[in-house]
């Protein structure tokens, strides 16, 4: 069976001695499927939310820079950046070699190199950018201000989106997919008097969410000195 959102609510079926769905019929149920469905994305949300620095979250962009312009807007579902990885890939059309760029506060940036960013007659000034910092709008800027389309790379963590269809598929690992549904079981669960059941149900799904940080944390870890979070509400879920 194919891991996706029709086999997880499927899985919740299952379980509960619900009549199990079809692709066909997926997107036009209601009732308790609404409630399977809603249960898991539930689950996936607060098991992402509990370490922003999951693995399975990590994604690696490239952006090609403009000539004369050196301010870029991070992906929308961008959560944490991590500058260590910022570098300007080699290009022998242009005739640059691979870079890495150094990350500086925005305040050095405003104070020492801003001046550039405005002075549009002396091109001279323009070259293969070096330096990068975030701004105030959670956006980034890069210096030397940019002579040609060079391509920058790197690195961050997002927030995935919630399952829509019945194809979609979780970027927690399959391995884990028990976890979340004792998660959504115990959303389900919630509104039922069966508190022996929905203890059950619980310890399932925090013994395999210590399962998940035993099995990633150490991988992730190791970003944390460079990396910058885009969400404040999301800052205490980037540690041990």
């Amino acid at each position: 069976m194919a891991y996706n959102f029709l086999s997880l609510v499927n899985n919740l079926c299952q379980a509960t001695n619900e009549v199990e769905l079809s692709a066909s019929n997926f997107s036009s149920v209601d009732g308790i499927y609404n409630d399977f469905k809603r249960s898991i994305n539930d689950t996936i949300a607060e098991i992402n939310a509990e370490r922003i620095d999951w693995p399975f979250n990590h994604t690696r962009t490239t952006l090609v820079l403009t000539a004369g312009v050196n301010r870029y807007a991070f992906p929308a579902n961008a959560e944490y950046m991590d500058f260590n990885t910022f570098r300007i890939h080699r290009d022998d059309t242009i005739g640059n070699s691979t870079s890495s760029l150094k990350e500086i506060d925005y305040d050095t940036y405003i104070k020492y190199y801003s001046d550039d960013e405005y002075n549009t007659t002396n091109s001279s000034i323009r070259g293969l950018p070096n330096l990068v910092s975030v701004t105030q709008g959670m956006n980034f800027v890069v210096w030397r201000v940019p002579d040609a389309a060079y391509t920058l790379e790197y690195e961050y963590f997002s927030l995935p989106t919630d399952l829509v269809a019945y194809s979609d598929t979780p970027t927690i690992p399959e391995q884990f997919k028990y976890v979340i549904i004792a998660g959504a079981l115990r959303h389900s669960y919630n509104f039922k008097d069966d508190i022996e059941v929905r203890d059950r149900i619980s310890t399932t799904y925090e013994t395999g969410l210590k399962a998940m940080r035993r099995t990633y944390i150490s991988r992730a870890i190791k970003f944390k000195d460079t990396m910058i979070v885009k969400s404040p509400k999301y800052a205490d879920r980037f540690g041990p």
